[in-house]
């Protein structure tokens, strides 16, 4: 049979006797004692009475949750620091979980439970109560032999005085007292010697101890860190399944109530109505087509591979104009840099997907009575040092002041897809790089027309012969 120790107790709080009495089985080759609650009400008088090394709560219990039960016993004062680990087997949204962590849970396990990751659990909060026991007896056995060394120095002290000499007679007195002396002497010279190697010891465990409290809590703010993005996740998931659901459904019914329609006029044979079925079945699925690319780029461009390099801006926008070239000649469009572009920190072709993409938008959302000029400048970043702000203005139609903080949202369009095509997913996909670079990108009007994007990225210090050999383009 495995001894116990006593002092060493595990609570185990659930309102199912079954699930109680697993817990307490597998929890048994940890060699602490098991001490088991069937209600919140049993829990509280048993941390009032005992101290507990580490709480195994179940959350969902009759007239009282466990959320309630742990925020009661954080404020008795010797079970304000007992970790508690909440189990339980319906709570799975991450709002539950972000309470448990709040009413003082240090970690939350979703039932059917992994015996094996709870004993493992279980055995670090048990680690760290045994330190932290094996440490109060050292100090209680620290403060005793100090309080023996001052006895006997205060023995002493009462011999050397003459204070006790009227026991013996002369001669016999000093020879105690030379006995005595070194007796003392070889007392606290073993005192010494023994403190020197128990406060060496001390503190070893202390700063094993404060290693372990700095991991558990590293692994703690790293969970709710989880938490707290899942939530952000699981919330930008539902909005953009419900704007996706809706974008791709467009197509599809225009697809549909044209085929129908195809159907009405072969059988009619009407050649001309044929002819405009047909053109209206090719455009709908074209945008099906763009819709559904920029949807899979949307969702890769947060989980895509990240190859961070040393990036020449300048470099991109060789790439980008080649990639619109055609489209600047269509147009007459000019791209200008009003200074060399910076030398920044990130991945290549997401760079120049940024570029890309945004130089498009100038050029695409053009006036009718002016070419369109996109001037590309260099700006000390808000963000301070170590990063740039790189400046891309167009002389196109602008946008409304009331419009701009909608713009870098999923599908947001701010005109009708027939006059300007296009799925709405392009500054969306621009915002996720950016952030991915840990940079910032924001939008304002550029007076007289038009906008202008700042893109703040980390910048790479070059040397003035680097930046001379950078390249520059302009047209």
């Amino acid at each position: 049979m495995v001894e116990k120790e006593e002092l060493v107790r595990i609570l185990v709080v659930d309102d199912e006797p079954l699930n109680a009495d697993m817990i307490s089985l597998n929890l048994d080759p940890l060699k602490a004692t098991i001490v088991v609650a069937h209600s919140g009400k049993e829990a509280m008088a048993l941390c009032q009475n005992f101290e507990f090394a580490v709480i195994l709560m179940d959350v969902n219990m009759p007239n009282m949750s466990g959320h309630e039960v742990a925020k009661l016993i954080r404020a008795i004062p010797h079970a304000a620091q007992t970790p508690i680990i909440f189990i339980t087997g319906s709570e799975t949204d991450i709002g539950s979980i972000l309470q448990g962590y709040d009413s003082g849970a240090c970690d939350y396990m979703l039932k059917p439970i992994d015996m094996h990751v709870l004993r493992a659990k279980a055995r670090v909060f048990l680690d760290l109560y045994r330190t932290k026991l094996s440490l109060k007896n050292e100090v209680d056995r620290r403060i005793s032999a100090e309080e023996q060394r001052e006895s006997l120095e205060g023995f002493i002290e009462q011999l050397r005085n003459g204070e006790v000499d009227t026991l013996m007679g002369g001669n016999e007195g000093q020879k105690i007292l030379r006995l005595l002396d070194q007796v003392v002497i070889d007392k606290n010279d073993r005192l010494l010697e023994e403190l020197t190697v128990s406060n060496q010891q001390l503190a070893e465990r202390e700063e094993a101890l404060q290693e372990q409290k700095l991991s558990l809590q590293a692994a703690n703010n790293k969970l709710q860190q989880q938490a707290e993005q899942l939530t952000r996740i699981n919330k930008e998931l539902d909005e953009f399944s419900h704007v996706a659901s809706h974008d791709l459904r467009q197509p599809l019914r225009t697809l549909s109530g044209y085929c129908k329609l195809l159907r009405e006029d072969l059988e009619a044979d009407k050649r001309e109505e044929i002819e405009r079925d047909l053109q209206h079945i090719i455009r709908a699925s074209e945008r099906m087509t763009i819709l559904v690319d920029d949807l899979l780029s949307f969702a890769r461009s947060g989980r895509e591979q990240f190859n961070e390099a040393t990036i020449d801006l300048n470099q991109c926008l060789l790439v980008v104009r080649e990639q619109l070239q055609h489209m600047i000649e269509q147009t007459n469009a000019s791209i200008l840099c009003e200074h060399r572009l910076p030398v920044v920190r990130g991945d290549m072709n997401q760079m120049v997907r940024v570029l890309q993409n945004l130089i498009h938008n100038s050029i695409k959302f053009r006036r009718n009575d002016l070419s369109p000029v996109v001037m590309l400048s260099v700006e000390p970043s808000v963000l301070g040092q170590g990063f740039c702000r790189l400046t891309i203005a167009d002389n196109g139609i602008g946008i409304e002041p009331e419009q701009m903080s909608d713009v870098f949202n999923p599908f947001e369009r701010l005109h009708s897809a027939d006059v300007y095509p296009g799925s709405g997913l392009g500054l969306a996909i621009v915002k996720k790089i950016v952030e991915r670079h840990g940079g910032r990108i924001t939008i304002s009007a550029n007076e007289p027309h038009g906008v202008k994007v700042s893109v703040d990225l980390p910048e790479v210090r070059i040397t003035a012969q680097q930046r001379e050999q950078a390249s520059y383009f302009n047209d």
